[in-house]
């Protein structure tokens, strides 16, 4: 699954509109804390360990998105996360994860350029609704 099939996915599966806009979240955090967060939140050994044996690069930018109803409760429907130690000439292969729901796809690090709608897709059941966004990027007070 491409970039803008990833796009379209999200559209389709969330039913975004003009009366149902998108949110979209960006942050960037260390990879160290984002396996942190991600493993404990986890609500399947199969989520866990998508996260935890991934290879990531020191620091990420992690795009979540939402809609209003479920931003309200702190709930995310997908992430897209990137490598933020990439070369602003690598374009797509920044790429890492796509996950909507329970379809995750990720890329691992020695896809070529031309490979890059080759992605390692798999569906998890037990994590079909939506998920706590990730908290904690910053320790309280900025510190």
């Amino acid at each position: 699954m491409g970039a803008d099939g990833f796009r379209d996915k999200i559209i389709e599966e969330l039913n975004v509109s003009k009366t149902l806009p998108l949110i979209l979240r960006i942050f960037l955090t260390s990879s160290r804390k984002f396996k942190k967060i991600r493993g404990k939140n986890s609500t399947s050994a199969e989520e866990c360990a998508f996260y935890q044996q991934l290879l990531y690069p020191k620091f990420l930018w992690v795009a979540e998105f939402s809609i209003p109803e479920l931003y309200e409760k702190e709930k995310i429907c997908g992430e897209i996360v990137l490598d933020a130690t990439a070369d602003r000439y690598n374009k797509t292969n920044s790429i890492i994860l796509l996950r909507l729901l329970n379809k995750f796809s990720y890329r691992l690090p020695d896809f070529s350029i031309n490979d890059i709608d080759v992605y390692n897709e798999f569906e998890d059941s037990a994590t079909c609704t939506p998920y706590r966004m990730y908290k904690n990027n910053l320790t309280e007070g900025g510190l």
